[in-house]
């Protein structure tokens, strides 16, 4: 039995362990339920970040005997860093009825928070708590919303040695239900017998409203042999649940639409920065906990949209976990965020409206407003007025009757010299614009010759190595000549090579549009072998003034 009870907490650290996120190095201490019955057991587990420390579950022996232990380590690579996370489960049997104090729990130099466990007496039980297996059900409500995800319990109790066994819980017409978790395994003592007790737990999640008939789980089993038993074939168990009746409320008329019954949302950002640079990208991540529903309730979370700002949202990171016997969503997104201008970025306040079922009122969970200070992005231009351009004098009339000009002045050819120096004029400016004409294209291609280095950039082959598509992004970015690009698909249209061109428009896709990342690595890979080819910006070859396009509905968006 303790065998089993030890394999059965080592299978469970699987679907305990978090996913990675921001580290939290306090050790994090929580009780797989809160209420149990004497002679039941409780799973405690403590969770301890980038710490090799081990709990010291001696304060414990005075109130618990210890039933069985496991362990379990995991190491991710978050934001460049490797974040380490270790998880003991402990099974401890209470020794007494009452409000018990899970103690504070020393692990290196820090504690777990207490934890309060309800121990209540056992409860009074049927002829069928003294049969070999028998079923127990329970239901959250018997009167939950509609839509609402309401937990289904179902104990299944043996004293014998089970060869097989289907345990099944039927489906009601106009409901869904489906498993949650993974089953718990524990002991419990009953009129002086000792039972094993497999746990397992539904979510139910009415479709209409009115009443919902849940018909009874089932057992079917073999034992290793006993009474009845034929041929060595063991004895065949049949053990029934009890049936429950339901009556399902409507949306309430004030709940806001979409309409989402829960028990806790919360919103919240995680490393919001305070400063960004203009026309570089930076990163917003929004992090959700919802406990009550399921992932496939939650919703889909943007931010606003911002006059200026180019936002791409990643593919949100959802994962369904069990806490206190309850679904728990834990949703995460990551959002690139570019600015066109410096200043200040201001993105308002929002979120999500739910409805309480825990104290049946509206709620909403929201996201507080962010100030961001942008500063002029490096090698993007600032758009600042052109100072105005300094008037020339006007050449003062000439006054022929004047007597003050000097007398070496008088009777020179000026009129003759001012013509040919004109005429001269006039020609050199000829030779120079038909020799500028002839010459763009070759100090075109000298230009992006000597621009283009004999390797790509260090930090551009090292991301690449790496596979990282965010570095990739930013060091081609940074990698393109000013005014720098804002986004990919300004970056590719920059790009004189078609393959490189191609290679990041696959990058974009892979990043923003759901493509495949594997095959556009591949492409960048092989694109970028040589260095980014960069055509100068239409209109501002070196030496020339900016002028306006001939033919202006050619231009991008018309």
């Amino acid at each position: 039995m303790k065998r089993s009870l030890f394999l059965t907490l080592s299978l469970a650290l699987v679907s305990l362990l978090p996913i990675a996120g921001a580290a939290d190095a306090a050790p994090r201490a929580w009780l797989d339920r809160e209420r149990i019955e004497l002679g039941e057991t409780v799973t405690l587990n403590i969770e301890v970040t980038d710490s090799m420390a081990r709990p010291d579950f001696s304060p414990l022996a005075a109130d618990f005997d210890t039933r069985g232990s496991s362990s379990r380590t995991e190491a991710t690579i978050a934001n460049g860093r490797t974040v380490t996370r270790a998880l003991w489960a402990v099974a401890l049997e209470p020794r007494r009825i009452g409000e018990l104090t899970i103690p504070p729990i020393a692990v290196g130099s820090d504690r777990t928070a207490p934890l309060t466990l309800t121990v209540t007496a056992p409860r009074p039980r049927s002829a069928a708590a003294g049969d070999p297996v028998f079923l127990e059900t329970e239901i959250e409500t018997t009167t939950p919303y509609v839509q609402q995800a309401v937990v289904y319990t179902v104990r299944l109790h043996y004293t014998v040695t089970l060869l097989e066994g289907q345990l099944d819980a039927p489906e009601p017409a106009g409901a869904v239900l489906r498993r949650l978790g993974e089953d718990s395994n524990y002991v419990r003592v009953l009129d002086g017998i000792r039972y094993t007790v497999v746990e397992r737990r539904y979510v139910l999640i009415p479709e209409r409203s009115g009443a919902l008939e849940l018909p009874p789980a089932r057992f079917r089993g073999r034992t290793l042999g006993g009474a009845g038993s034929r041929f060595g074939t063991g004895q065949i168990l049949n053990a029934l649940g009890e049936p429950f009746v339901l009556e399902v409320r409507p949306r309430p008329p004030a709940a806001a639409r979409p309409w989402l019954p829960a028990r806790r949302i919360e919103l919240r950002f995680e490393d919001a920065p305070d400063t960004a640079r203009a026309g570089e990208p930076f990163t917003l991540t929004v992090r959700a906990e919802a406990e009550g529903i399921t992932a496939e309730q939650f919703p889909e979370i943007a931010l606003p949209v911002i006059d200026g700002v180019q936002i791409y949202p990643e593919a949100p990171a959802v994962r369904e976990r069990v806490r206190d016997g309850r679904p728990v969503v834990e949703w995460t997104r990551r959002f690139a965020v570019v600015a066109a201008r410096p200043g200040t970025l201001a993105i308002p306040a929002f979120g999500i409206d739910w409805w309480d079922v825990e104290h049946d009122r509206a709620a909403r969970a929201e996201l507080p407003a962010l100030r961001i200070a942008l500063q002029p992005g490096i090698g993007v231009p600032v758009a600042t007025h052109a100072p105005p351009t300094a008037a020339v004098p006007a050449a003062e009339p000439t006054d022929t009757h004047r007597t003050d000009a000097p007398a070496s002045a008088i009777g020179l050819p000026w009129p003759w010299l001012t013509a040919g120096l004109a005429a001269l004029w006039l020609a050199t400016l000829v030779w120079g614009w038909r020799r500028g004409r002839a010459a763009v294209p070759a100090s075109r291609s000298r230009d992006a010759g000597a621009a283009s280095p004999s390797r790509p950039p260090p930090v551009l082959r090292r991301a690449l190595a790496q596979g990282d598509l965010p570095a990739i992004t930013e060091a081609l970015l940074a990698a393109a000549p000013p005014p720098r690009p804002h986004g990919l698909t300004a970056l590719a249209e920059r790009l004189c090579d078609p393959a490189q061109a191609e290679a990041v428009r696959a990058l974009d896709a892979a990043r923003w549009g759901g493509g495949d990342g594997e095959v556009a690595l591949a492409r960048l890979r092989e694109a970028f072998r040589r260095p980014p080819a960069f055509a100068a910006p239409a209109g501002r070859m070196s030496g020339e003034a900016a002028l306006p396009p001939h033919y202006p509905a050619h231009r991008r968006g018309e």
